[in-house]
């Protein structure tokens, strides 16, 4: 048998980042052309293809394990490879297909 006591909780918790914001907060940071900090960002294998696909188009990141925050600025010139690879992430891929075409030359 195990007894419960009600007591009042406290304190701070940080939840979990939503990926669809992760990757729309990656995404938009890349398209300001600027130097952006996303914070309480979890890298996954869908942000990692998110951010691989941003790095072809000419991006630079690193990424803060201790602090879980990435940083991305724009790079001065895109990756001469073509392909996007978007891994198994649909997310990555529906959101890189308008934008590749838009940034095409």
């Amino acid at each position: 048998m195990v007894k419960i006591t009600p007591k009042v909780l406290s304190g701070t918790l940080q939840a979990q980042p939503s990926k669809s914001f992760a990757h729309r907060a990656v995404i938009a940071s890349f398209l300001t052309g600027n130097t952006c900090k996303i914070k309480n960002l979890c890298l996954s294998a869908d942000i990692s293809a998110t951010l691989d696909c941003v790095s072809k188009l000419g991006a630079k990141w690193k990424y803060d394990e201790k602090k879980h925050t990435a940083t991305i600025q724009m790079g001065k010139e895109k990756s001469s490879a073509t392909l996007l690879d978007c891994g198994e992430s649909g997310s990555t891929l529906r959101f890189f297909i308008p934008i590749a075409m838009a940034l095409r030359d």
